[in-house]
């Protein structure tokens, strides 16, 4: 175990979840920023580098049953994408999206969990200085010592300052029906957060992916019939599985940069299709 580690959650390894309960969790997403045009082909291994989209970013507000505060991921800075090269259109930041959308300061959050701690999905770490923050260890290594190929998607810098819980695989029950599975190969400890709710049990991504991705079209059914490999990735295998899993366990998919996902009302909510 790191020596950074101040785990207390029991680690529950299990091959699937447990089972699905009525719980009153609602996600509500926060948008950051947008950045435009972006390749396709960051989503789609080996495809559609040719065809381009809009990439938008915040993160999630979760309201557990409970009445705990929690959010999936820390959100983005406009000034990281302006400094790394995209073009991005600024909306508000992500102390402003959080007060727009919850009426909450960061001081009245309860937990951080990381999907994995890529440059957009952790710069705001130190502004929730009462948080407990949950990263998985593989992850919490990898931001100070990362794969050669995703240096420049990095920044230890981010997560300075921050005591972070760390966990090791699937955490079930971090609050009641709220669930961590491990689904690493965008990252090397890329997590995903399962979320009962009373409409069924949702699952936020923990990898960069698109509808695509466990929906493939038609023309690549032939040798991609379940799944499509996110573009990038450290270990395509590992990002193969990770996408099934979800595809499996899931109700509800919740993806990170989904335009239509930062367009709907809080889930569960009519709005949010089953299976996307």
């Amino acid at each position: 175990m790191s020596k950074y580690s101040t785990n207390d959650i029991s680690l529950k390894q299990k091959p699937i979840l447990p089972a699905w309960k009525p719980y009153g969790h609602s996600i509500l997403p926060l948008l950051v920023c947008k950045a435009e045009p972006i390749t396709k082909g960051i989503f789609t291994y080996r495809f559609y580098y040719d065809q381009t989209f809009t990439l938008w970013c915040g993160f999630f507000y979760v309201k557990s049953e409970d009445g705990r505060n929690i959010l999936i991921d820390s959100g983005p800075t406009t000034e990281d994408f302006i400094n790394k090269g995209f073009p991005v259109e600024g909306i508000m930041t992500a102390e402003e999206s959080l007060k727009k959308g919850t009426g909450l300061t960061p001081d009245d959050i309860d937990i951080v969990i990381y999907t994995h701690l890529h440059h957009d999905h952790c710069p705001n770490a130190s502004l929730f200085k009462k948080a407990k923050h949950i990263i998985q260890e593989d992850e919490w290594n990898a931001v100070h010592d990362s794969p050669a190929c995703y240096r420049d998607l990095y920044n230890p810098e981010y997560v300075d300052g921050i005591i972070p819980t760390l966990v090791n695989g699937d955490v079930f029950d971090i609050v009641p029906g709220i669930h961590i599975l491990y689904t690493p190969g965008h990252t090397p400890g890329a997590q995903s957060i399962a979320i009962d709710t009373k409409a069924g049990r949702a699952i936020i991504c923990g990898f960069c992916c698109d509808t695509i991705n466990f929906n493939p079209p038609e023309e690549l059914k032939h040798f991609w019939p379940e799944a499509l490999v996110p573009g990038l990735h450290v270990n395509s295998e590992d990002a193969y599985e990770s996408v099934l899993r979800v595809k499996r366990e899931a109700d509800y998919i919740i993806l990170l940069h989904d335009g239509d996902m930062y367009k709907r009302n809080a889930f569960p909510d009519e709005e949010w299709p089953k299976g996307k």
